[in-house]
């Protein structure tokens, strides 16, 4: 699903209806996620009041997947009961109906027993504010206005609180290169421009590093050199001053 985004939750294994077939969840507790993006890492934040959250498709049926995966119907194990999600004490909650197909028997003998036990809820950002972090620390995204799209069984959530709840594809963040961050510097840069050739400047810088960007593709790496990364902002600079000129 392009542009959705994974948060995790609980299943409560001990809240199995027999007789329905149905479990409950838990589908989001609004936990801090570390992600990132082309500004750096920053925190996620889901904001879970009652205004934040629009449950209409999942209270339409929204389906119960296994792992996000969604490219054929046999990827559905189950359905959100219709007009069970909520939102209570800044937890989001839900009923499912499990399948009773032969091919899903093995998954949801596992949800049933507790071996599976984690959600990722799938959904889209409708509106959100950042907010800039102070003394090196990472800046917050709060989430105010998001929509969840589908629920999930998956083996490690990022929210440890989201999991089939008892009785009482996180798709990985995408590193960016040192040139990529080095584009992300100079967008700042041209973000404080302020007459009208400076602008187009700007402007025309912008359509250079977007290039870059483009044809340059992101490696999977565990660290960055800030060697690297400073090498890109000063070549930024350069390229701005060459655009003002």
């Amino acid at each position: 699903m392009k542009n959705t985004k994974f948060s995790p939750a609980k299943i409560r294994s001990a809240s199995y209806d027999a007789d329905a077939n149905t479990i409950d969840i838990t589908w989001s507790v609004g936990a801090d996620v570390l992600r990132e993006d082309y500004e750096g890492p920053f925190i996620e934040r889901l904001l879970m009041g009652e205004g934040n959250v629009r449950l209409d498709r999942l209270n339409s049926g929204a389906p119960f997947l296994g792992v996000h995966k969604s490219d054929s119907l046999d990827d559905v194990i189950g359905v959100v009961v219709a007009g069970s999600a909520r939102i209570e004490d800044g937890k989001g909650l839900a009923t499912i109906k499990l399948s009773s197909a032969a091919g899903d028997s093995d998954t949801i003998s596992k949800i049933r027993e507790g071996v599976i036990k984690n959600i990722s809820v799938g959904y889209l950002i409708h509106s959100s504010t950042r907010i800039e972090g102070e003394n090196g620390e990472p800046d917050v995204v709060e989430i105010s206005d998001w929509e969840p799209l589908e629920v999930s069984a998956v083996p490690i959530p990022a929210d440890a609180g989201a999991q089939i709840r008892s009785a009482g594809r996180k798709r990985p963040s995408q590193r960016l290169s040192p040139m990529q961050r080095g584009a992300a510097e100079a967008t700042r840069l041209l973000q404080a421009t302020r007459t009208s050739a400076e602008a187009k400047g700007a402007s025309e810088a912008r359509a250079v590093l977007g290039s870059i960007g483009r044809m340059t593709p992101v490696p999977k790496v565990g660290k960055i050199d800030k060697r690297e990364v400073e090498a890109g902002a000063r070549e930024a600079r350069a390229l701005l001053k060459g655009r003002r000129a």
